[in-house]
């Protein structure tokens, strides 16, 4: 696990191998069982362009917390504590002086799992918590192309990576590119998988 931290120009963490492979083929597994039965974004939480009444994003997902009582009863949402674990033993490293992340002392959170294929994209928007941790995942290798991760206002982007995660405040917009799935891989779970946790306060 590699564990980065940037002030400028706002507040994010990147985490490069976050889980470790008993963990993520577990995640992907069950990935795998929620694929068929994966909710439209009207069913998600979508943000939603003011002007046009649109959803932004086009893609698939579900929140766990509504289909789980017994969170021990998901591989996800057992293995997604990992990381308030990480942020309270690299605190010193995250630093005291970090203006955002020095007071997000919580484990209070919304586990999401999105699914991207075929032109599914998520235009530029802000997610309605304090702060937001992204996951991506994919099968190995690689079966799909675009599904870049933005700062739009920024110009900061992130190639989508296996096993990444990178956390910032929710209010700072982001968005994800149009994905393309390889044409004998569609339907089958080769796409960009991404596993969110809306983080609250107490």
């Amino acid at each position: 696990m590699k564990l980065d931290v940037y002030k400028d120009p706002f507040p994010y963490i990147l985490i490069e191998d976050l889980y470790t492979q008993e963990e993520e083929n577990l995640i992907k597994k069950e990935f795998d069982f929620f694929l068929p039965s994966l909710k439209e974004p009207e069913n998600t939480g979508t943000a939603i362009d003011k002007e046009t009444q649109e959803p932004l994003k086009s893609n698939k997902g579900v929140f766990l917390d509504t289909v789980f009582i017994d969170r021990d009863v998901s591989y996800i949402l057992k293995i997604n504590r990992k990381i308030f674990g990480v942020l309270e033993e690299e605190k010193e490293k995250i630093g005291h002086d970090n203006w955002f992340f020095k007071n997000q002392e919580t484990s209070k959170d919304t586990t999401l799992i999105s699914y991207y294929e075929n032109d599914n994209h998520y235009k530029p928007h802000r997610d309605s918590a304090i702060y937001t941790v992204l996951t991506w995942f994919y099968k190995e290798p690689k079966s799909f192309t675009g599904g870049d991760f933005v700062f739009p206002d920024y110009d900061i982007r992130f190639e989508c990576e296996n096993n990444m995660t990178i956390i910032f405040p929710s209010i700072i917009k982001h968005a994800v590119e149009s994905v393309k799935v390889d044409d004998d891989k569609t339907g089958q779970g080769y796409g960009r998988w991404c596993l969110t946790q809306f983080g609250d306060t107490l």
